[in-house]
């Protein structure tokens, strides 16, 4: 860790900037030194903007190493804000999650499965992973829309596991996982959904 930070943010060209659309940053491990008594901080950095002609570059560990100490630094910052039924906390990674569900049972947990995921099983054997998502004990299930078929909605449905669709970015995608009863949707285009009609 450097000893002085960086007053340097690192840009990239904005590959549409014909176009406003918003980006969505959360950083869960920022750390800093609290300038009163010199003690560590902790805190989630969120920024949302919309960007003209430069774009901010996300930097992460490299090294796979997780943050020690993240789970249990997260769970006290929901609990300092008594927002234990308001949260649910998301990741790709299986081992932070029920690291999540020992410390904090009463947190909902939210796995996105990446694509590898699905490489694991046999190609329609839903029952199969539906079984290894409900032994993980998590809530709900966040796929990349190409792996969310009707029957795997249901199948997840059953088995009291809430959807979360991704990338959804035309109205046509957004009424047709909403048919299927997904609950939820990551979505890069805002703007369109948002003047969406309401039925």
């Amino acid at each position: 860790m450097p000893s002085r930070p960086s007053k340097t943010l690192d840009t990239f060209a904005n590959p549409n900037p014909e176009r406003d659309y918003l980006i969505h940053i959360e950083v869960p491990e920022f750390t800093c030194l609290c300038p009163k008594t010199g003690q560590p901080d902790f805190a989630t950095l969120v920024l949302d903007y919309v960007p003209d002609l430069l774009c901010v570059e996300l930097k992460t560990r490299h090294d796979g190493v997780p943050y020690p100490g993240l789970e249990e630094i997260t769970v006290q910052a929901i609990r300092n804000a008594s927002a234990e039924n308001r949260t649910i906390l998301s990741s790709f990674n299986f081992a932070i999650l029920e690291k999540l569900r020992m410390i904090a049972p009463d947190i909902r947990r939210h796995a996105i499965i990446a694509t590898e995921y699905f490489s694991r099983f046999p190609t329609s054997d839903y029952a199969q992973i539906i079984d290894d998502l409900v032994s993980r004990q998590v809530d709900w299930v966040a796929v990349n829309k190409a792996f969310l078929t009707p029957s795997f909605v249901d199948a997840l449905h059953n088995r009291g596991l809430l959807a979360h669709a991704w990338v959804v970015n035309t109205v046509e995608e957004f009424t047709h996982f909403a048919a299927l009863g997904v609950f939820a949707v990551t979505t890069d285009r805002p703007d369109i959904l948002c003047a969406a009609p309401r039925t």
